[in-house]
């Protein structure tokens, strides 16, 4: 008897061992949705869907991206359903993309950094075609119609930017964990938690490109790789700008004083204020001269408005659709403070002649006019760091389509 005792005291104490592996090996059970990093879509038959919502579409369906081991692990049925889709259309998607280049190649200059592109990419997508197998994705795109929704819970912007951290670390259980710990173990890792996430469109399946979005990249790119078009100005006031300045912000500041001038001359006469412009009205102009140049796609960079206290900086990019029609495809607005003192700056504008010549004629109508002067340096100041703000969101979406022509996806917008 005691031998028998021993054993099964022996056997309890392996089974506790085993035990405790296996809890150690568990998954956490994860924290409450409010408060995850990520979106989570409910369906109304099947488990709800975890990862980040990409884009709403007309009628309410959504499309949002899931990690493929999250989903293997919590929605099986589904992870087999997309990986069967995703092996069927990457092979049709390579083939679209290099008819396109092929039709394209003609109608770039010899020896060109556009041409050189293409051929490049052409050479990938080629070997890419070859290969026996579709290598497994780390993510899925998923898009549901509004029957599908039962409901959706769309996370702060600034979780999502930690979610977004997460995934580029490959830390584990994102879409289960509490955000401050996915924020305590980035700090360890001495991630940066300011500043735009990481871009993840490198880890993104290619998808099919409609007509319309693959104009708009072949737009993104000729602007890029050949002779760009840049606009800038304020209101339908529209300047080129020589290739190789994004935005000559200089070039403002005296439509910035002339309105000050008209403001002040019709103070003066006691004059009605002037009337608003059509607030669309720059895109009709813009374009007119981008078919005088014949590009694809252009830029316009805007002062929209301005006053004592903040300044607005709007910037477009501007594609043109199949059928010769234009569409809006990227657009940015930066707002700065002008009670924010640079006079480093404001004293460098002064000093350009340009600018020179219109204070002097803003003085002549006022002669006390030494407080709108000032407030047009800074709002000059301002319109400077809006501006390069701006310059920085574009060339981050400038650069995602700049990599490879069968991804990152372009949405179009509404």
């Amino acid at each position: 008897m005691p031998r028998k005792i021993a054993r099964l005291f022996a056997t309890l104490l392996v089974l506790a061992a085993n035990s405790v592996v296996l809890l150690a090996q568990a998954p956490s059970a994860g924290a409450p949705l409010s408060q995850i990093a990520v979106d989570v879509v409910t369906l109304k038959t099947g488990p709800a869907l975890r990862g980040a919502i990409v884009e709403r579409h007309p009628a309410g369906a959504v499309t949002l991206v899931c990690s493929a081991g999250w989903l293997q692990q919590h929605a099986p049925r589904i992870h087999d359903q997309q990986l069967a889709v995703y092996r069927a259309d990457q092979p049709r998607i390579c083939r679209d993309v290099l008819e396109r280049i092929a039709e394209w190649l003609p109608q770039t200059a010899p020896g060109s950094r556009l041409q050189i592109f293409l051929m490049q990419e052409q050479a990938r997508l080629t070997e890419v075609s070859q290969r026996p197998e579709v290598p497994p994705p780390e993510f899925f795109w998923i898009t549901l119609t509004a029957d599908e929704i039962s409901k959706i819970r769309v996370a702060p912007p600034d979780r999502q930017g930690i979610a977004l951290r997460a995934w580029h670390e490959h830390l584990p259980e994102v879409e289960s964990r509490r955000y401050t710990a996915l924020v305590k173990e980035l700090e360890a890792r001495k991630i940066s938690l300011t500043g735009p996430p990481p871009d993840l469109s490198d880890h993104l399946p290619a998808l099919r490109q409609s007509d319309e979005e693959w104009t708009a990249r072949q737009a993104i790119v000729e602007y890029a790789l050949t002779q760009p078009l840049d606009l800038q100005g304020l209101g339908t006031k529209l300047i080129p700008v020589q290739p190789g300045e994004a935005v000559n912000w200089a070039q403002l500041l005296p439509d910035i004083l002339e309105q000050e001038l008209q403001r002040l001359t019709a103070e003066v006469l006691e004059q009605p204020p002037l009337p608003q412009a059509d607030p669309q009205a720059w895109l009709n102009v813009a374009v007119s001269i981008a078919k005088q140049e014949q590009v694809r796609g252009f830029r316009v960079t805007r002062l929209v408005s301005h006053n004592s206290t903040e300044v607005t900086v709007a910037s477009q990019f501007v594609a043109r659709r199949p059928g010769d029609t234009w569409k809006i495809v990227w657009s940015d607005l930066q707002v700065a403070r002008v009670d924010q003192r640079q006079p480093a700056l404001e004293a460098q504008l002064a000093d350009d002649p340009q600018i020179k010549a219109v204070l002097q004629v803003v003085t002549a109508v006022s002669p006390d006019a030494s407080s709108q002067v000032q407030a047009a340096l800074q709002t000059g100041a301002a319109t400077h760091h809006a501006l390069t703000a701006s310059n920085a969101a574009f060339f981050r979406f400038q650069d995602r389509y700049l990599r490879h022509l069968d991804r990152p996806y372009l949405p179009i917008p509404q």
